[in-house]
């Protein structure tokens, strides 16, 4: 036998943290660890205006503000070093 609750409850939090996404009306989007959006949240479609089919496989810096890329390369730097990172 194998013993699937684990498995079980990360499904459940993961529903539990897309519908999350899907229900805010803030920008949350996923990034693979050189900037590439793999996900991207209804709230982020109303506030950059972009829809997923145009963004996701992309890199954030399509979305960015001008100016912002030394910001940028220094956050994912942070993440793949494992630091904390605040909102962006």
């Amino acid at each position: 036998f194998v013993d699937i609750n684990a498995l079980t409850e990360a499904n459940a939090e993961r529903a539990r943290f897309a519908a999350l996404a899907r229900a805010s009306g803030d920008a949350i989007v996923g990034l693979s660890l050189t900037g590439i959006v793999s996900s991207w949240s209804p709230g982020a479609e109303t506030l950059l205006g972009y829809s997923p089919e145009e963004i996701i496989g992309r890199n954030i810096s399509a979305v960015e503000p001008p100016g912002s890329e030394e910001e940028h390369a220094r956050m994912l730097a942070s993440i793949q070093r494992g630091e904390e990172v605040l909102p962006f």
